[in-house]
């Protein structure tokens, strides 16, 4: 076995778990901190309760919801699954090194893509994971918006 070609394919692969971590960390903090300003903002902001003022503002707040969702979590998903994806293509290449009569790619029954053509735009609506980054974003959008459109009293 070529030691050093194991060694270089394992940290290909490590290198990208850590990208995935690293960019899955930076998301949740800029989600939370977006969570946090909507929280907020139900409990301190209030729009003038005119019929066009509450649309512009349901408009605004759709555009947010819709921008963190395919912007912000989509692209980080799309990212993160390319990154798994080269990931497990530099594992699979070193396991092939390390154990050549167990062949990989005969156990998986095709060989693992490193870098898909097209991993589909619209996939990541699928996940769990994004799922609950939009819908909070989305109820913490609508409660803003009902809060406003009721009138309530901001809090003290």
């Amino acid at each position: 076995m070529d030691k050093d070609r194991f060694g270089a394919l394992m940290r290909l692969a490590e290198f990208r778990n850590a990208r995935i971590a690293d960019r899955r960390s930076h998301e949740w903090k800029v989600t939370v901190a977006l969570w946090a300003l909507l929280a907020a903002a139900i409990l301190k902001l209030r729009i003038s309760p005119t019929p066009c003022a509450l649309s512009l503002f349901a408009v605004g707040l759709a555009g947010l919801v819709i921008g963190h969702a395919f912007w912000w979590v989509g692209n980080h998903w799309r990212r993160s699954f390319e990154d798994m994806l080269a990931s497990f293509f530099y594992a699979d290449r070193a396991h092939d090194l390390a154990l050549p009569a167990e062949n990989i790619q005969s156990l998986r029954g095709h060989p693992p893509q490193a870098w898909p053509k097209d991993i589909g735009y619209c996939r990541f609506l699928c996940q769990p994971r994004c799922q609950a980054q939009i819908f909070t974003t989305a109820a913490l959008a609508i409660g803003l918006w009902l809060a406003s459109a009721l009138d309530l009293p901001p809090s003290t």
